[in-house]
């Protein structure tokens, strides 16, 4: 008898996480209704073109070991987290290899702002072989097959701030990035630094 309520105590309770998370996520066009209030030259388009362009180079960069080229679009958390792990690969004589990339797009599905900060984040689908070598070449993990991936980047930059009219001009840091998972943005959002 215990465990039955206990298992319809956890129904109740995944059904109003379910719940819950669509809701918030309904609530992202009104969110992005006031970022373009308060900065009319923000045109989601644009920014996800700019994410895409960013994902390239970023994954570029990953591949050559290098973050340097890509380290003003990153906080200095992230670009740290990111040559930390570079360097453990190096050491250890693996190399990740990213090849046959193709871009399927990017989306937002996440946004929030707090007294400081307007957050994004943005879902990047794309394919790829994505796997690591060691010193010699030969494959250790991962998978040498195209496959369909996603990943969610968090963005954020300083709730005043406007889109800059020149082309080219990004203003949004990125602060995360991850596999992606359906989840509460609103609650990821608000455990970021």
């Amino acid at each position: 008898m215990d465990f039955m309520i206990a298992c319809i105590v956890l129904l109740l309770f995944f059904g109003l996480c379910v719940t819950l998370v669509k809701v918030k996520q309904n609530q992202l066009p009104a969110r992005l209704a006031r970022l373009k209030t308060r900065d009319p030259g923000f045109d989601e388009q644009e920014f996800q073109g700019k994410v895409a362009a960013l994902f390239l180079q970023l994954k570029q960069a990953w591949t050559d070991r290098d973050m340097e080229p890509v380290r003003t679009f990153m906080s200095q958390d992230l670009f740290s987290r990111c040559t930390g792990l570079l360097e453990q690969q190096i050491s250890k004589g693996s190399f990740i290899r990213l090849e046959e990339l193709s871009l399927d797009g990017v989306s937002i599905i996440g946004m929030m702002s707090d007294a400081n900060y307007d957050h994004i984040i943005a879902l990047i689908a794309y394919k790829a072989k994505d796997y690591t070598v060691d010193a010699h070449g030969e494959p250790v993990s991962g998978s040498s097959e195209c496959k369909t991936r996603d990943e969610h980047w968090t963005f954020k930059r300083p709730m005043k701030a406007s889109t800059g009219p020149q082309e080219g001009d990004f203003d949004w840091l990125l602060v995360g990035m991850g596999k992606y998972t359906p989840y509460d943005h609103d609650l990821v959002l608000s455990n970021i630094k």
